[in-house]
């Protein structure tokens, strides 16, 4: 038996299975498909943008391209929101400095804020009772509330 150049066959002389069709058939619309592509700009944002830029280049001129690049990043930067610094603020942090703005006492907002503070052993409470209060009044100061000073009687 002679096989045949462009006949793709076993070794047995069956012929081999066709390959699954990997024409445009198969391919997904472009519409559906995940495109690297970003949406493209509503015309009266690409207005304003060629228009800065055009005032821009009248001003100062024409740049170079690694300045022209600097300028897009700071340019980004300046129309990008910006998140609050620091972590969130636990939420209690949040209800110890609210209740300590109503006037409760210490005692009051340990025991509603730090789950167990009944059962807690002296160093336990001691370290936890510290924090808080730290955590409360850099909260406070953070948000620039102050507290009457009232002190106590000696």
């Amino acid at each position: 038996m002679t096989r045949q150049p462009n006949k793709r066959v076993t070794k047995s002389g069956q012929p081999l299975p066709k390959p699954p069709d990997s024409g445009k058939a198969d391919r997904l619309e472009p519409s559906s498909r995940n495109s690297s592509k970003p949406a493209p700009l509503p015309a009266p944002v690409c207005r304003a943008v060629a228009q800065l830029a055009s005032e821009f280049r009248k001003e100062h001129g024409p740049q170079e391209y690694s300045a022209a690049e600097r300028i897009g990043r700071l340019f980004k930067a300046s129309i990008t929101p910006r998140r609050p610094k620091g972590r969130k603020v636990s939420s209690a942090v949040r209800k110890a400095a609210e209740m300590r703005q109503d006037g409760a006492e210490w005692r009051a907002v340990y025991a509603a804020v730090l789950p167990g503070f009944a059962a807690m052993d002296k160093y336990e409470r001691t370290c936890r009772t510290s924090s808080l209060r730290r955590n409360v009044k850099a909260y406070l100061k953070r948000h620039e509330i102050r507290l009457g000073t009232a002190r106590r009687p000696m």
